[in-house]
């Protein structure tokens, strides 16, 4: 990039403030590759909105789990369990089961799932199309990114979930906040913090554990997009790219490399 009299430092700070105020104006839209509003409160940022506060973390039946024993699906794994983590295997503390209905009003968009295709990711990666909430975070180049911001509308879609008058849904604990390995994605257990009252069955841990006396630690960073102000954030830095000044995070640079990836699969 050519920027004669200008330096890097002071191009960038300039640009910032520009394009800052002029998207907190609300006169431009950043969106991901399908260019999709994905939220009736907020604009949509790297192919998805912003985070829902009554969203859940959860599997949808059927994804296979890796285990000491190989892959089984979700909905059989058993409290005591051994499950690959990325620090090796470890038991199942608990496992979080719910059944939602569909309201008449139709399934809100927090809990439509987001539906990760086969190899959307890498070749077999997923090995076979993995449907998790909105909410649950993939590790992804050292980070953990909700699924909805890697939405491209192509291999990674928000689903409508209009099939069916149900929705089932599981999370795994362990000891710790850990990364495991469904369908082959890394994805993240359930972290405490969140609430086990989202579940069905939350009772149960604590007649087996009695309460919490420890805060869980997040396995690793969150990236994610809520406020307006972040997002505007990185519509600048996507922005920026054109002229050759790659600032995006590792949350925007995954969604950008699954869309590309679509893109060459036609």
């Amino acid at each position: 990039m050519d920027l004669p009299g200008i330096g890097r430092r002071e191009f960038l700070a300039k640009a910032t403030r520009t394009f800052t105020a002029t998207l907190l104006a609300g006169s431009l839209v950043a969106c991901g590759s399908g260019g999709h509003r994905r939220s009736a409160r907020s604009r949509s940022v790297i192919g998805g909105g912003a985070a829902d506060t009554d969203a859940v973390s959860c599997f949808l039946p059927g994804t296979r789990i890796g285990t000491a024993k190989g892959t089984v699906a979700v909905e059989t794994l058993r409290i005591g369990d051994l499950v690959q983590t990325a620090s090796g295997t470890q038991p199942v503390k608990w496992i979080g089961r719910s059944l939602r209905r569909r309201p008449a009003a139709g399934w809100s968009l927090a809990m439509r799932p987001v539906r990760i295709r086969h190899s959307a990711m890498a070749q077999n990666v997923p090995s076979r199309d993995l449907l998790v909430s909105r909410e649950h975070s993939l590790f992804l180049d050292g980070v953990l990114i909700p699924a909805y911001q890697l939405i491209n509308g192509t291999t990674i879609t928000a689903e409508p979930w209009d099939h069916s008058p149900t929705l089932e849904l599981f999370n795994i604990e362990l000891a710790e906040h850990q990364v495991i390995f469904a369908n082959g994605v890394a994805v993240e257990t359930l972290l405490a913090n969140n609430g086990r009252d989202q579940f069905d069955n939350a009772a149960e841990y604590a007649l087996l554990y009695g309460p919490d006396t420890v805060t869980a630690a997040k396995y690793a960073r969150v990236i994610r997009y809520g406020r307006r102000r972040d997002r505007a954030m990185a519509s600048v830095r996507r922005w920026l790219t054109r002229w050759g000044l790659d600032l995006r995070d590792a949350s925007m640079r995954a969604h950008d490399r699954f869309a590309a990836r679509a893109q060459m699969a036609g």
